[in-house]
């Protein structure tokens, strides 16, 4: 039997599950209605209206669409925090790296909204603000350590310093790559197929910043990859 919880405003009793799975849809179509159209495009009153939902039961969930960018903000956090300290079973190889990427790519395309208006975000919330600033420096963190399991051995050389700087701007390209897309392709951001090609284009300029750093050699469609992102870029990337 689920857990009974009290509904205060109407003094009704629901189960446990039945509040889990409201939350859960209000959370989903939340998060399909800021993909689709930003944040700035959807107001509280839109998603009770979506929903079919009243404002004062949605309220009981959520105290407005803010409460519901933090919380999936705090989803996509973790989410990306399992891609990025993952490690592998032996040692780093370039097809390895460019499959995580892939993943981590993945992980923001389903979170798109929150880089669709990151600054408007961030000056809203000083949540945003520092969940934002931690998770970059997480990602340069996992992904030099990655490259470089024997920090000591290069400690205070250039060779650390070039690889710590290589490994920030990767981070920069990931992190304002879906900016990019939408100057490129804004009519057709939200396409899967379309964005799904872009996202190989972003790994593909990822691995030319860290080619220099990869203890193997990229093979395959990755490698011919690296040789077409220049022309890539200065075409535009469909």
């Amino acid at each position: 039997m689920g857990r009974i919880t009290p509904k205060p405003r109407h003094g009704v009793l629901i189960s446990g599950d039945q509040a889990s799975q409201t939350r859960e849809r209000i959370v989903a179509y939340a998060l399909k209605a800021f993909n689709e159209v930003g944040v700035a495009g959807v107001t509280t009153t839109g998603l009770c209206a979506g929903l079919g939902m009243s404002p004062g039961h949605f309220y009981y969930y959520f105290r407005g669409k803010e409460a519901v960018v933090l919380h999936l903000f705090g989803r996509f956090k973790r989410d990306m925090q399992a891609q990025l300290f993952v490690r592998p079973g032996g040692p780093l190889s370039g097809a390895y790296l460019a499959e995580r990427l892939l993943k981590v790519l993945d992980c923001v395309w389903e979170y798109r909204f929150l880089y669709r208006d990151m600054n408007g975000l961030i000056a809203s919330s000083r949540t945003l603000e520092q969940g934002f600033k931690e998770l970059v420096d997480q990602s340069v963190h996992a992904l030099s350590g990655a490259l470089c399991v024997d920090r000591s051995e290069h400690q205070g050389g250039p060779r650390l310093a070039q690889l710590e700087t290589a490994c920030r701007c990767a981070v920069i390209v990931a992190t304002y790559w879906l900016s990019f897309q939408f100057l490129q392709n804004a009519r057709q951001f939200n396409d899967r197929s379309v964005m799904t090609r872009s996202f190989h284009a972003a790994r593909d300029q990822i691995l030319a910043l860290l080619r220099p750093f990869l203890p193997t050699k990229l093979d395959g469609a990755c490698g011919a990859g690296l040789k077409e992102a220049p022309s890539m870029l200065r075409n535009g990337i469909a």
